[in-house]
């Protein structure tokens, strides 16, 4: 979805303040801090009490059977089925991969399952990048 510098920024500093929520020290203020910490300061502790009662709320649950977990993907899946869009999938996972490479190769080579699948995929979205036919509505 294209959003505008002034969307993007706001939704930034909603998302700041979701994951500082989710933090379990606290984040020490000071004159250096960024503005948009300085806006939601004062709300984060109500936010990580809510957090907390969530996460207890969640553990007293009953665990769910492998046969539960599979059929409610697959309705979710049906009700979206006509709603996935490849090429953003696509666009974001390789955002993923080539931020993130060094680290998710060496995590897959350090627990055995790093086959040349990872790079042959980071290779072919990077080749598709200099190819100006394949990229529109990919990369």
């Amino acid at each position: 979805m294209d959003k505008s510098p002034h969307l993007d920024g706001s939704l930034s500093v909603i998302a700041q303040a979701f994951m500082d929520s989710f933090f379990l020290s606290d984040t020490q203020l000071g004159k250096h801090t960024p503005t948009n910490k300085l806006l939601y300061a004062k709300d984060i502790p109500k936010y990580k009490q809510e957090v907390k009662e969530y996460y207890r709320l969640v553990a007293e649950q009953p665990a769910i059977t492998r046969a539960e977990f599979e059929d409610f993907f697959r309705e979710e899946s049906k009700k979206h089925e006509t709603e996935f869009n490849e090429g953003a999938a696509l666009k974001e996972r390789y955002k993923i991969i080539q931020r993130y490479f060094p680290e998710v190769e060496a995590e897959l080579e350090h627990i055995g399952l790093l086959g040349e699948g990872l790079r042959k995929g980071r290779d072919l979205f990077e080749g598709m990048k200099s190819c100006p036919w394949s990229t529109e509505g990919v990369l």
